[in-house]
């Protein structure tokens, strides 16, 4: 959550009268070899937008009690009945209504037939290609709000009844809802008054579009560092799927992106927060390349590829 980094800086930018920047540009999304049908070349996707977060616990009272004399339901079993329900297409499909429209805009240009007619006649095939999103997981983040059943809870021993069972369901938020449009779904969803709904700690509004325009200085000059490292790659505005620090430094500027400078597959997005998570030497030599460029790029006036060397 960046309290005690990202936070403290921005306090920083406070007391020394730092109002605005230029742009400002975080980790996040990456560049796939993988993953578009009708895309032969790689695809790198900056965030121009990131979903909002938000968990709930939820919570099942029981009768305590011998496990030899146990009722219909116990707590557990009612609680889950309730998480059951939250699968990871539980919310709405929201594909054609944020940045990731303008990503098959811009497919169109790039993509094979006949992928080329589908991209570019969305008020046609949107649809179809809104249910082609949500059969992987890293693309159908893109396009609803993604639902995680990530901790549960209940019992103590094997011959008692739980006096409680807890879940803790975890949102994404696409740009299209609010924290309290998901609680309120989630309500509706469940529709089981014996399900008690808090949330956990603190939620987080979805941000900002950022502007993607030819005149967006920072996402031109993320566009032409992209291109300068990673040779034949289309650029795409995306949504942002997990969570950054940029929440800290909105009041700072308009222009945030959120962008990751590695190749990914759709197998390696796997290793996130799994077992020997790591990067390939290649990768990391890529990383650094494109971070040079970045600052070269940004301290020019107008961007001027011909006088920046691709590699050091």
């Amino acid at each position: 959550m960046g309290q005690d980094g990202a936070q403290e800086i921005a306090k920083t930018f406070h007391r020394k009268g730092i109002k605005e920047f230029e742009f400002l540009l975080d980790e996040g999304m990456f560049v796939f070899s993988d993953g578009f049908p009708g895309i032969k070349q790689p695809v790198a996707l900056v965030g121009v937008a990131e979903k909002g977060f938000l968990s709930i616990i939820l919570r099942s009272n029981g009768t305590v009690g011998h496990s030899s004399m146990p009722p219909y339901e116990t707590s557990i079993t009612t609680l889950a009945k309730a998480v059951s329900k939250f699968t990871s297409d539980t919310h709405k499909n929201y594909f054609g209504y944020g940045p990731e429209r303008r990503m098959f805009e811009e497919f169109a240009r790039y993509a094979t037939y006949p992928y080329k007619l589908f991209y570019s006649n969305l008020w046609l095939f949107g649809p179809i290609i809104a249910k082609i999103m949500s059969g992987k997981p890293s693309n159908n983040a893109l396009v609803r709000t993604t639902t995680a059943p990530t901790i549960i809870d209940g019992g103590f021993k094997e011959n008692v009844l739980p006096s409680e069972a807890t879940a803790v369901i975890n949102h994404r938020i696409h740009p299209m809802q609010t924290v309290s449009d998901v609680i309120e779904y989630d309500r509706r969803l469940i529709n089981d008054e014996r399900i008690e709904l808090t949330i956990k700690g603190d939620s987080i509004e979805p941000h900002p579009i950022s502007p993607y325009d030819q005149q967006s200085f920072g996402f031109e000059t993320i566009h032409k560092s992209i291109q300068q490292v990673f040779a034949n790659t289309v650029v795409i505005p995306a949504i942002m799927v997990a969570n950054t620090d940029t929440r800290w430094y909105l009041p700072f500027t308009k222009s945030v992106y959120r962008f990751s400078p590695a190749f990914l597959t759709q197998e390696t997005t796997k290793l996130f927060h799994g077992h020997n998570e790591r990067i390939t030497i290649d990768n990391y030599l890529k990383v650094v390349n494109f971070y040079h460029h970045i600052m070269i790029n940004s301290d020019r006036k107008h961007l001027d590829p011909a006088n920046v060397k691709d590699e050091f």
